[in-house]
């Protein structure tokens, strides 16, 4: 089987999303990872990327969801989980790691999840 280089047009269409707990996400796809990604777009529709404290964060490189759990209370989570059934609904790949899928049941066989 030979494998090609994907072309920019193709790349653009690809839609990469990376699930699972973040223990098993490397830091080099963390730009992927679906908590990421649905924060980063909360954090842009909450329109609080202007004020001076979201900036001071940046500086001291806080945590950014912390930072949204104060000014928007349980509205985030809300968001937030209406923002990752989004990006899992619009995504063409889904990556997880494979030990999530078949975790061992009570009687030793694999079960699928």
């Amino acid at each position: 089987m030979k494998f090609t280089a994907i072309k920019d047009f193709q790349r653009k269409m690809v839609r990469l999303v990376r699930i699972g707990p973040d223990s098993s996400i490397s830091k080099n796809v963390d730009r992927f990872k679906l908590s990421s990604l649905a924060t980063n777009h909360v954090l842009k529709e909450s329109g609080l990327t202007t004020t001076e404290e979201f900036k001071n964060i940046l500086d001291k490189c806080l945590n950014v969801q912390q930072f949204l759990k104060k000014n928007l209370g349980h509205r985030y989570f809300y968001r937030n989980e209406m923002r990752e059934d989004i990006l899992l609904a619009r995504s063409n790949v889904i990556c997880t790691h494979v030990k999530q899928l078949c975790q061992p049941s009570n009687h030793g066989s694999p079960q699928k999840v």
